[in-house]
């Protein structure tokens, strides 16, 4: 992963000479890319045998509006993000084996500072918070040694958060890259940007 962040902020400034605009007032970003969730807990069960846990995502979506004029270095903008997360866990007692999978959907809200950056043209420096809500469903099913199978279903709703700094380059006026780290709804997310 690390790679992969490192070629994309490789790219952003080995295109410096693009004739590309950075943001301005009344212009609309949106993100489109795929994160990395290391905050996801999964179940710590003792005495249990192949434990196996995986997660894909999230799938991010974030809009941004740049709301102000140049306030001391910068703009501000307002929006939002959409992530989608999936989770799956499996593991076994000496009597029952356990399947869980979870899909985790988040809607915040955001704001951001975007730095003005003049000699750097198509480069849009940020970083920003924002609060939402998790929507959580989960799917449960218990298999005994007799072959017996209980499926349970659940849901809830809890408070999210994410602190983020990014960066996006627009090799033209309509159309970028971007990677974003942060806190909350994942630790890095990265993909393609488009302003209009």
């Amino acid at each position: 992963m690390k790679k992969i962040a490192t070629g994309l902020l490789l790219a952003l400034f080995v295109s410096a000479g693009v004739n590309a605009q950075t943001v301005e007032k009344g212009d609309h970003t949106i993100n489109l890319g795929f994160g990395i969730d290391p905050y996801h807990r999964f179940s710590h069960h003792h005495g249990v045998t192949n434990h196996k846990k995986g997660s894909v995502g999230p799938i991010v979506l974030a809009y941004d509006y740049i709301l102000t004029d140049k306030l001391g270095i910068g703009r501000i903008s307002v929006g939002g993000i959409l992530g989608q997360s999936f989770y799956n866990e499996r593991y076994a007692t000496p009597a029952h084996e356990y399947k869980y999978n979870r899909n985790r959907t988040a809607i915040i809200a955001r704001a951001a500072y975007h730095f003005d950056i003049p000699k750097a043209k198509g480069l849009d420096l940020y970083a920003g918070v924002g609060g939402g809500i998790y929507i959580n469903s989960s799917v449960e099913r218990t298999t005994s040694i007799n072959g017996t199978e209980l499926k349970s279903k659940s849901s809830s709703t809890g408070g999210a958060h994410y602190v983020f700094a990014g960066v996006r380059y627009f090799f033209t006026d309509a159309f970028g890259i971007y990677v974003e780290a942060g806190h909350g709804l994942n630790a890095f997310n990265g993909g393609i940007s488009f302003k209009f």
